[in-house]
């Protein structure tokens, strides 16, 4: 037995023996009134007693509980009662119930504490049977020879017992160690279907294997295979016995690490002993990831189907003498993490089936919500507020392309959480002009580490704090591109596969979003114009006026009317025919275009008339424009159907503005109305003002 087992024992049988002693002293105090004894030896058999109590209270209420591991403390009591035996004897001038005793405290001597101090305790036996027979005058030359073969006697028996309780030992501790393994590998079973969650699977299965391999410290950690990092999920102890090991859910790079890269790269055990530490392991790797007084580790593996997911390492203050890592542990910790390879495998496949459910579900969401509204403006607010759902992070970008512009408009621009006001850069600059010219996904895991491998130059933007992870993808219809998503992360390795996946699927469905916008857009505008000409209907152009006279009265400034009749437009119908009339007023619409901006709004008002808002333009900035609309009729070439000239049409034109001439769009539509009709009525082809109030 090892020291630990001879102390385990002590703790383990010092009560009962403590209690039998106690029952024998008061036996022996009891039976000594009614036994014959002389004065003397009386006096002789109390001072027996009182030392055997003074023994049970110092030995076992004292020594054993502080000094139990302390090797003479576990020898004392055999010297003692080898002794009490001896005074015993001499006492009762009894040898014969003496040697009984001696033979029987030499067999529980080799059992208990083993062969060889089963000797020494036959030794003393021997020399004090001999001293006892001494001083009663009875030994002899012959009755020495006997000694001699009482020594004998002793020995053997101490040595039967001893070896006999040695090989029982064994035998026991072979059954606990199997047990334990047994044990340790249910454990490993029951925690696999017990949960799926690794992150309270494997810090219960380390705190198991630490317990029942034994070992000092057990360290499971799962292998990031795209970061080359390895992230710890199973710790035991949890207090690190150094307070430099990293702790439950931290990562290192395996770039510093060669012993454990080695391992992962090969796929084999490693075991390294006290002396080998020192030549193999380098001073960065043994401070983080090994405890001092360290005596021997071992990293496993852990394989799946010939992948590598990760390592299971157990360390040992111990020496390696008294608990080493021989073949049994090795193979026993093989098996292990062949069974936690596979728990942490299907664990892995049920998370990703997890998020891909999902994920579809989110994807299902995000098509229900972006396909709510037709409304551009509202549209992106939407594809933004889904994505900031679905990928927490730093930054967000929902930028517009159109075909032949030298820009990309970025709509909406989220950064550090603050929003800040859309804006557009060339086509070309930042990492957006690589998802449009690639046009597929653009993944920067670690900008700092790749920003000199970048084809294109990356530009900054929102508060100018640099990311170092960034996605971008393209919004496409078919092979029509319409816009890019991205998010971005201060941190590096922010972003994985799933996370690019998603935002490609988000993508796809913003898309088609904006796609069925700008269709209806497109068909609610053709509602708004005028089929002929392609200005806007009176009812609409009444809606866009009232609007822009609101925004005069908001912006105190100055909204002009102009209402626009074709003198004469009956005849060119009745004299050249109604497609040369059409042509008419198509010209007519295309000479107002040619002298406003775009921001001003053109509407028919009638059969031959139009009417023109002049959005923040004053009267005479409105007079400007109507004379250069005459101008240009004047210049107009127009011809019949067979080609020959016909006579170029001319206008009337009355013009009112606000606030001058009238307080609301209704007023200024009388307004201007009235000075049409008196620009006709002094002859046509004029322009006329209204007057003042």
């Amino acid at each position: 037995m090892n020291d630990q087992q001879h102390i385990d024992l002590w703790k383990q049988f010092s009560r009962p023996i403590e209690i039998t002693s106690w029952v024998i002293i008061v036996a022996g105090a009891i039976l000594s009134q009614w036994y014959p004894l002389a004065p003397d030896k009386r006096q002789v058999f109390y001072g027996l007693l009182l030392a055997s109590v003074v023994y049970q209270l110092v030995f076992y209420h004292w020594l054993v509980p502080r000094y139990s591991h302390i090797t003479p403390v576990r020898h004392f009591p055999i010297v003692f009662l080898v002794g009490i035996f001896a005074t015993f004897s001499y006492i009762a001038e009894s040898r014969s119930e003496a040697e009984v005793l001696y033979v029987m405290l030499v067999a529980i001597t080799g059992m208990r504490v083993g062969w060889r101090m089963a000797v020494m305790a036959a030794m003393l036996c021997t020399a004090a049977s001999l001293l006892v027979a001494i001083l009663l005058h009875a030994s002899t030359a012959p009755d020495i020879l006997s000694r001699l073969f009482q020594f004998g006697v002793y020995v053997l028996a101490g040595v039967l017992a001893g070896t006999l309780s040695d090989a029982l030992q064994h035998q026991a501790a072979r059954l606990a160690r199997s047990n334990r393994e047994l044990a340790l590998l249910l454990e490993t079973t029951r925690a696999a279907t017990a949960s799926l969650d690794l992150h309270v699977t494997l810090p219960r299965l380390a705190e198991e294997i630490a317990k029942r391999l034994p070992a000092t410290f057990c360290r499971i950690c799962l292998f990031d295979r795209h970061n080359q990092q390895l992230i710890i999920y199973g710790i035991y102890p949890m207090r690190a016995l150094d307070t430099r090991q990293p702790g439950l859910g931290q990562s290192f790079d395996l770039k510093n690490f060669s012993i454990h890269r080695q391992v992962l790269v090969s796929g084999r055990i490693s075991v390294l002993r006290e002396d080998e530490l020192a030549n193999v392991i380098s001073a960065p790797e043994r401070a983080l990831l090994f405890f001092k007084d360290m005596q021997s580790a071992c990293l496993a593996p852990m394989i799946f189907e010939g992948k590598t997911l990760g390592l299971i390492t157990v360390c040992d203050v111990q020496h390696w003498v008294d608990n080493p890592l021989d073949e049994r542990k090795l193979d026993l910790l093989q098996n292990i993490t062949s069974q936690v390879a596979v728990i942490v495998n299907n664990a892995r496949l049920h998370q990703a089936a997890q998020r891909q459910i999902e994920g579809m579900a989110v994807l299902n969401e995000v098509a229900g919500a972006i396909s709510s509204t037709h409304q551009p403006s509202e549209l992106l607010e939407l594809i933004y507020q889904q994505l900031n759902r679905v990928i927490t992070t730093d930054s967000y970008i929902v930028a517009l392309y159109t075909p032949g512009e030298d820009t990309i408009d970025m709509r909406i621009l989220i950064d550090d959480g603050q929003r800040h006001p859309p804006r557009k850069i060339p086509v070309g600059m930042g990492l957006i002009s690589l998802v449009l010219k690639d046009r597929r996904a653009v993944v920067v895991r670690h900008m700092t580490a790749e920003v000199n491998s970048l084809p294109i130059k990356r530009l900054t933007s929102g508060t100018n704090k640099p990311s170092e992870s960034w996605v971008g993808v393209p919004m496409m219809i078919g092979n029509e591109l319409l816009g890019v998503l991205a998010v971005a992360s201060y941190k590096p390795y922010a972003f994985d596969d799933e996370d690019v996946a998603l935002l490609n699927s988000i993508a796809g469905q913003a898309a088609i979003a904006l796609d069925n916008a700008r269709h209806h857009a497109e068909v609610e505008e053709q509602t708004r114009r005028d089929s002929l000409t392609g200005v806007y209907t009176h009812g609409y152009w009444l809606q866009r006026l009232a609007e822009s006279v609101e925004r005069g009265k908001k912006d105190n400034a100055p909204v002009s009317l102009i209402m626009l009749d074709i003198d004469l437009f009956k005849n060119y119908n009745e004299t050249y025919g109604h497609v040369v009339g059409d042509e008419v007023l198509r010209l007519i619409v295309q000479a107002i275009q040619a002298h406003i901006k775009r921001t001003d709004v053109v509407g028919r008002w009638g059969g031959e008339e139009f009417a023109i808002v002049l959005a923040d333009a004053t009267t005479e900035q409105a007079r400007a424009v109507a004379l250069r609309v005459c101008e240009t009729l004047a210049a107009l070439p127009l011809t019949d159907r067979a080609g020959k000239p016909i006579p170029k049409p001319t206008v009337s034109q009355g013009i009112a503005t606000f606030p001058d001439h009238a307080a609301d769009a209704d007023e200024l539509v009388d307004v201007a109305d009235r000075a049409l009709s008196v620009a006709k009525e002094a002859g046509r082809d004029q322009v006329r003002v209204a007057t003042n109030r």
